[in-house]
């Protein structure tokens, strides 16, 4: 088994090129109940300077691969497969059906070939979830675009497996019910993900209004 210098981000936390968001918050969280510094077993097998160690490199571990930017910069240093973490492509439309014209009882109209019948165009209408780039990072701008999504706070908590009540604070920007930073940081990023938002634009919003403070969290 490697020493854990040795060891790529993905081989600390025990997981592969391609794991989604949410296996890396699993186990990260896995990896400090098992041998965080409160653990029973780290206390009896490993010296304290290599618990030192592993805990660095776990937190180097977390930071990197919960951050899809900084991930996809170490996956291309380390040559993983570049299409490890791409989203399958979408199905190829199906060919569209020819319009059928209804017969008319007159026949069709003499002289030259008959016009296809067009519908007119149908208007583009801007979704409600669309979020401008200027727009700030806030509660109620999540909330807004998560119903305009159709999702409800339990749909996703089933997706994301984090707790219903995080999502809550989130929203209703009680800062002090949140965790800390390096577990809101990736709740937001999976949140992001099911919005279909930039996750570190998101991210990086969310955190530094929590950084400015609100009424909120008074």
């Amino acid at each position: 088994m490697k020493e854990p210098a040795e060891q790529d981000h993905y081989e600390v936390l025990d997981l592969t090129p391609g794991c989604s968001d949410v296996e890396v918050e699993a186990a990260y969280e896995r990896a400090r109940r098992q041998l965080g510094p409160d653990s029973l077993a780290t206390y009896a097998l490993v010296a304290p300077e290599e618990s030192r160690l592993f805990l660095a490199r776990l937190e180097e571990a977390y930071r990197v691969l919960a951050d899809p930017e900084a991930r996809r910069a170490y996956d291309l240093a380390r040559r993983f497969p570049e299409n490890a973490r791409q989203p399958p492509s979408a199905p190829a439309a199906l060919p569209a059906s020819p319009v059928l014209e209804p017969r008319s009882a007159a026949g069709p109209p003499a002289g030259g070939p008959r016009e296809e019948p067009t519908e007119p165009p149908r208007p583009v209408r801007k979704a409600e979830s669309d979020l401008p780039a200027d727009a700030p990072i806030t509660g109620e701008v999540l909330r807004r675009i998560r119903e305009a999504r159709g999702l409800s706070l339990d749909d996703l908590a089933g997706r994301t497996r984090i707790s219903r009540r995080y999502f809550e604070a989130i929203e209703q920007e009680r800062f002090a019910a949140l965790p800390v930073t390096v577990y809101l940081r990736g709740f937001l990023i999976s949140l992001a993900r099911e919005l279909r938002l930039d996750p570190l634009r998101v991210s990086r919003g969310y955190l530094d209004r929590v950084a400015r403070g609100s009424p909120q969290d008074q």
